[in-house]
């Protein structure tokens, strides 16, 4: 076992994305045998999705067409479970038909019609004592799932709770296989919308497929309220996913249907067989327009104020009052989030709503009995919609029906301390706020905060020192300063400003009363009436002063050094010293031999004074290069396929290797990075050990350490930055001890 400690350091331990959840039905398989927390078809979850044995005990009776050019489509991913039953952190592995090793790379038997795989748990870390989410995905949307709990025994699978969880043994193959089928017409095509008097050319019926997937309603029949005549929609007629087919009246011999739509009729679609009802619509007297469902697709049919053949119908915003009101797009608490608002007078349903970036691909679907009341506020956070906002980017929501955008705001980049929010509430433009208040009503108040507090003999006596978060320039011309007593008066004159991102000392000299040990600093609005912010202590700070951390935004805490005029100095920074080298800047390689994102270097000596081997790693793509003094440049070695660097790989030989840090460690290299280049809006901290002598223009991990479950949440791009090395002498010297020793 390797005892050294490899020291990784993030840039950022704030927000992580999580793994693929849908939070589809769970049921518990009460079948004999063992019983397991599953989501499929037969238990609640996606209809033409079916687990299979051996990975349940008993496979379901399943009598649909089985849907044979999926694989391209499919993955398997593997996430931790936490408490609450869903993912923490980004996926364990992630599994697809052309995955390494064998095992693991998803396969189709057409004489079964069965997809499998396995999952082999010991090269995936899985560990003893957690429990794994396996789910099968196409196109990112989660078809259904299987909980598994990883004992370190056979003996311990007696211990498990069977209602939810099937027990695996630590480092044991876990066998997935499921079957999917073809969506039935029958199941996903609605009636959709319905010209019955003097259409274009004339009366027509719009069928819609509510799936993802296309289906054929080829030898489906049309009638209207007369079983005597009917429509057969012709042959090879496909719906593709989310698509449209529109019936059209027969008008001279056009092909459609021969009979017109009256006003008091109906518009119904029946199966092939001609007496199985799939939906239809009634309606009493013709529509000034057309009758079409809101959402489309899925809602109740009402008037339609503009007549939408083959496309979305034109619907009223049923969640109208619903805003997007405050966005936290960098790192926030856990990680990203978005706020909405609910501005109107009656409360919103958004069950089933979606929510997306400016990327259609990733989404996420609200779950069922999310009510947004009047004037409430909801918060969507990063670890439920699963991916992280960009510096530009969009927050945007969609009705049921994945078209129809209700509530949206865009950014060219992330905003600056804060979030963006409307100011005022619900209604106002956008701006940069001067404090995040997820859930609650925004700040939007003058982005000057009280910052630092010195109420015990500072030099040359007590102060309080402002700071302005805004983007801009602050005139406090007027406002007001006290301490605990509103006798206590000191305004501020004109021409006091603040520049942006500035500090405004004010002495004891200036506002002439003094802190006392059990006190307040209070900032006021003009006239002395509106608080604009205060801090309040019991006794004074001991040796130190009363500061925000983080400065200017965080809450108030005893600093670890009086920072007059400048950024605090808060527990928990890092110390920096002076740099003990040469000063002088020296170019060390050739222009263009990178091309960007070289991230880190590591330097191995000779052992004399000839230079030795500097290794250098680029994050994107992932790649290492191994330099060689050529006498006045570090140049790439032109040997063994170094002259342009090696590509890196996960040990499945697969992905992108965002290459932050790299350490050289005898013959073997380190690298920490925080994402796969390939899913690079899944955050992914892991350290790679590399062998370097490994021929050819790729290396592939000999070994990954994925800690993304074990750190703090981070974004995806916020992640390991750097990483070294310390001897094994100095840390069994200062006692540390590794699960072996």
């Amino acid at each position: 076992m390797l005892r050294r400690l490899l020291l990784f350091v993030p840039l950022a331990l704030l927000s992580l994305t999580a793994c693929s959840d849908d939070q589809l039905p769970t049921t518990s398989d009460a079948s004999s045998g063992p019983r397991f927390a599953i989501s499929d078809g037969a238990r609640g979850g996606t209809p033409e999705f079916f687990w299979l044995t051996p990975t349940v005990a008993s496979a379901p009776i399943t009598t649909g067409a089985v849907d044979v050019a999926a694989l391209p489509e499919v993955a398997v991913e593997v996430c931790t479970l936490g408490g609450n039953g869903t993912c923490v952190g980004a996926p364990l592995q992630r599994m697809t038909a052309t995955s390494l090793p064998q095992p693991t790379r998803i396969t189709f038997d057409p004489a079964t019609g069965a997809y499998a795989l396995t999952w082999l748990t010991a090269p995936s870390r899985a560990a003893a004592g957690k429990n794994y989410r396996v789910s099968v995905l196409r196109d990112a949307r989660t078809l259904g799932f299987v909980d598994v709990s990883i004992v370190q025994s056979a003996q311990q699978l007696a211990g498990v709770n069977t209602a939810l969880f099937t027990g695996v043994v630590k480092g044991q193959p876990f066998p997935v296989r499921f079957r999917l089928e073809q969506p039935s017409a029958a199941r996903y095509v609605k009636v959709n919308e319905v010209e019955s008097s003097q259409g274009v050319p004339g009366d027509w019926v719009e069928l819609f497929n509510t799936s993802e997937q296309p289906v054929d309603v080829g030898g489906y029949v049309f009638r209207d309220n007369d079983d005597s005549r009917g429509y057969t929609i012709p042959a090879g007629t496909i719906i593709a996913g989310k698509g449209y087919v529109v019936l059209d009246e027969s008008i001279q011999g056009s092909p459609g249907f021969a009979f017109g739509l009256g006003s008091g009729d109906a518009a119904r679609l029946f199966a092939a067989d001609g007496t199985t009802l799939v939906d239809s619509y009634t309606w009493a007297a013709h529509a000034a327009v057309t009758y079409g469902r809101c959402p489309t697709g899925s809602g109740g049919f009402i008037p339609n104020a503009t007549a939408t053949k083959g496309t979305l119908n034109s619907c009223p915003n049923l969640a109208a009052g619903i805003v997007v009101n405050e966005v936290e797009s960098s790192g926030g608490t856990p990680g990203d989030w978005i706020e909405f608002l609910n501005t109107g007078a009656t409360a919103v349903d958004l069950s089933g709503y979606f929510v997306r970036d400016n990327d259609n691909t990733r989404t996420f679907k609200l779950p069922s009995g999310t009510i947004v009341q009047p004037g409430a506020f909801l918060v969507v956070e990063e670890a439920e919609f699963g991916f992280g906002l960009g510096g530009a980017d969009e927050a945007r929501l969609f009705a049921p029906d994945g078209v129809t955008l209700t509530a949206s705001y865009g950014w060219a980049a992330h905003a600056v301390s804060t979030t963006y929010g409307r100011c005022p509430d619900g209604t106002g433009a956008f701006l940069t706020t001067t404090s995040s208040t997820k859930g609650s009503a925004n700040d939007c108040s003058a982005p000057v905060r009280i910052n630092e507090v010195e109420s015990n003999d500072g030099i040359p006596g007590d102060w309080v020192e402002l700071v302005n978060n805004g983007s801009s320039a602050l005139d406090l011309a007027g406002y007001v300063l006290r301490d605990n007593s509103d006798a206590s008066n000191y305004v501020f004159p004109a021409g006091t400003l603040i520049p942006a991102g500035g500090y405004l000392v004010l002495e004891v000299a200036q506002f002439l009363f003094g802190l006392g040990g059990a006190d307040a600093a209070r900032l006021f609005a003009p006239g002395g009436t509106t608080l604009i912010d205060s801090y309040a202590w019991a006794v004074h700070a001991p040796a130190t002063t009363y500061g925000r951390c983080p400065n200017g935004t965080g809450t108030f805490t005893i600093t670890t050094a009086a920072t007059k005029g400048s950024a605090n100095s808060c527990p928990g920074d890092l110390v920096l010293a002076a740099w003990p080298g040469d000063a002088t800047v020296v170019t060390a390689d050739a222009g263009g031999v990178f091309g960007g994102n070289m991230s880190g270097l590591s330097h191995i000596g000779s052992g004399s004074a000839t230079p030795g081997v500097l290794w250098a790693s680029k994050n994107g793509p992932g790649s290492i290069y191994r330099l060689l003094w050529n006498g006045s440049l570090w140049a790439p070695d032109p040997a063994n396929n170094w002259s342009a660097g090696k590509l890196l790989r996960y040990p499945d030989g697969l992905g992108d290797v965002d290459a932050e840090g790299i350490v050289a460690a005898g013959a073997e290299l380190y690298v920490a990075s925080e994402r796969n280049n390939a899913a690079s809006s899944v955050s992914r901290n892991a350290i790679l050990r590399f062998d370097p002598s490994a021929v050819g223009a790729t290396l592939t991990a000999i070994n990954e350490w994925n800690l993304t479950a074990d750190l703090p949440v981070v974004g995806a791009n916020l992640g390991l930055e750097a990483i070294t090395l310390v001897p094994d002498s100095y840390l069994t010297a200062s006692g540390f001890r590794d699960e072996v020793t």
